[in-house]
């Protein structure tokens, strides 16, 4: 009697030490899984929306010895962007913005002149597994206006890398090829950006 009584507690708190580590290593397990994919979703897998920018620009028109090479301030907005660092097809860095462009021109006597519009970008890299030196294509369309050449509607295709791609913060460096529908022979050129996307959220 006192051996099936001592044999059925045996058992039973074998049953439940056993159990208690399966609940253990469950809890463990997932656990570990929630603090990768926080960890995953904060730095490899996220959604920016409206986040302002800054940068610095120029511009290298073909008929640059009556019009002279400009350079100035550039205003971003970023309206959104997408970052999905998997193995899924596609791009890992998406890109969708607007800006203007301030320039002033080298050569005396010459009206400033404005460049306005909007770009995307996409990635190379499927999955790169880092936030840094990402080289991305891309391509702007908006319009130039000057006083000397007056308004036309311009589009720009990019090549370039995010310096830097983290949730608060985007360092961009592209350059491309500007090509304007009138004033071709003029207004075509070289273009090349630097610039800083950023939020404090």
């Amino acid at each position: 009697m006192y051996r099936l009584f001592f044999l059925s507690i045996f058992l039973t708190s074998y049953f439940f030490a056993n159990v208690s580590e399966v609940l253990a290593q469950d809890t463990t397990r997932t656990t570990t899984r929630v603090s990768k994919k926080w960890q995953r979703d904060d730095v490899l897998d996220f959604d920016i929306h409206f986040q302002p920018g800054v940068g610095y620009s120029y511009f290298a028109p073909k008929a640059s010895d009556s019009l002279g090479n400009f350079r100035g301030l550039v205003f971003e907005y970023l309206i959104w962007a997408g970052v999905r660092q998997n193995e899924d097809r596609g791009p890992s860095h998406t890109r969708i913005y607007a800006k203007i462009n301030l320039m002033q021109s080298d050569k005396s006597g010459v009206s400033d002149m404005f460049m306005y519009g909007g770009g995307m970008n996409f990635s190379f890299e499927r999955n790169p597994k880092r936030s840094y030196l990402i080289p991305y294509f891309g391509i702007e369309l908006g319009g130039i206006s000057q006083a000397k050449v007056g308004t036309t509607f311009q589009m720009t295709p990019l090549l370039g890398a995010h310096l830097i791609a983290r949730r608060n913060i985007f360092v961009n460096l592209h350059g491309g090829y500007v090509y304007p529908v009138n004033d071709f022979d003029k207004l075509q050129g070289y273009f090349a950006q630097l610039g800083v996307n950023f939020s404090f959220w």
